[in-house]
């Protein structure tokens, strides 16, 4: 399966919770991505800092829905986990 995790709300609130499912999820074969509403060249830094080298990719979708930028890179998550679930599916400008 395919996680996308978000930042804002959800990893960052509990980072060492995340930590343990995303060492855990991998271990058992599946995929985690990070999908974040931020814009890279200005809020990017700590989601890097934080993520790069324990998920597969980080997205910033620049306040666009995550769903329709991940499509847009043919990325399909199967799952997603997000404190803010109506982002998934709407821009946020």
């Amino acid at each position: 399966m395919l996680f996308a995790l978000d930042y804002d709300g959800t990893y960052d609130k509990s980072p060492e919770l995340w930590d343990r499912f995303i060492d855990d999820a991998l271990n058992q074969g599946h995929k985690i991505i990070c999908c974040t509403m931020r814009y890279e060249e200005t809020e990017g830094e700590e989601v890097i800092k934080a993520l790069q080298h324990k998920v597969e990719r980080i997205v910033f979708t620049n306040r666009r829905a995550k769903q329709a930028t991940l499509h847009s890179l043919e990325i399909y998550p199967d799952i997603w986990i997000d404190d803010a679930p109506h982002w998934i599916f709407q821009d946020a400008y």
